[in-house]
């Protein structure tokens, strides 16, 4: 008689949640991929960098950094809602309907 491990077995909802996973993370890097592209092509070295900018002292700083939080906030809740929206839009069709940032952007 074998020794079959059942914790070792992978099921078919395992198998679909796994996938689900491995999109969803797809899709998450994708839109970060393009929050650094957009920072680095301010001069930045990510999107990490540009934030951390807000506590600077010069107001250039300051307001870039704001406008691109704003921008960026607005990216990840129009992802979001496209993903609830659709269980199976990908990541090219998210960047696609992503808006541009406004660099001159009224800030309130």
């Amino acid at each position: 008689m074998s020794n079959i491990d059942f914790s070792q077995m992978i099921t078919a909802e395992a198998k679909a949640a796994s996938a689900e996973a491995a999109r969803k993370a797809a899709i998450d890097a994708a839109i970060q991929g393009r929050l650094n592209e957009v920072a680095q092509g301010r001069g930045y070295t990510s999107a990490d960098s540009l934030v951390s900018w807000a506590l600077s002292n010069q107001v250039r700083f300051q307001e870039e950094a704001a406008r691109f939080a704003l921008w960026r906030d607005e990216v990840w809740v129009m992802a979001v809602q496209m993903q609830e929206a659709n269980a199976e839009i990908t990541a090219a069709e998210i960047l696609g309907a992503l808006p541009a940032i406004d660099w001159e952007r009224p800030l309130i």
